[in-house]
């Protein structure tokens, strides 16, 4: 069995043209990465008012979270979208489609009241999986809050 994901858009459905998949298979005895809500926040815990950059460093966030599991957006089953108000689709769109380069994992987008920090417009989940690695390694984030 191949240890690829598989990305499922039957013909019978709508066509999944957004930059989406309609449902991505993972193969048995799969590495999982689940990560928390990414906001858009520098490492300083700075948040930008600039909803474009809280795009950007949202998904920059996720980027540094695969690249230490050993994983790349081609890993990526599943984003789970948060946003303040529809005027954030747009940028996260942009910023999403940018950070995927080609990768089409499945998405969800969910307009929200609002966040519990200030400030906040965007918050993504994100669900990865990879072949299993030959030997468990500790991660460079170990410990770390």
């Amino acid at each position: 069995m191949s240890d690829e994901l598989l990305h499922r858009n039957p013909e019978s459905m709508v066509p999944a043209d957004a930059g989406f998949s309609h449902a991505v298979e993972v193969p048995p005895s799969s590495r999982l990465l689940v990560t928390t809500g990414q906001a858009g926040w520098t490492k300083d815990g700075t948040i930008p008012d600039d909803v474009n950059q809280q795009c950007r460093i949202a998904f920059e966030n996720i980027g540094r979270l695969l690249s230490d599991a050993e994983m790349t957006t081609e890993h990526l089953v599943k984003l789970t979208a948060y946003l303040r108000d529809p005027s954030v689709v747009e940028p996260y769109r942009l910023a999403r489609d940018a950070f995927l380069n080609g990768s089409r994992p499945a998405s969800t987008v969910i307009v929200v009241a609002g966040f519990a920090i200030t400030g906040m417009a965007i918050e993504v989940e994100a669900l990865a999986a990879a072949p299993v690695l030959g030997k468990r390694r500790e991660s460079s984030l170990d410990g770390v809050v």
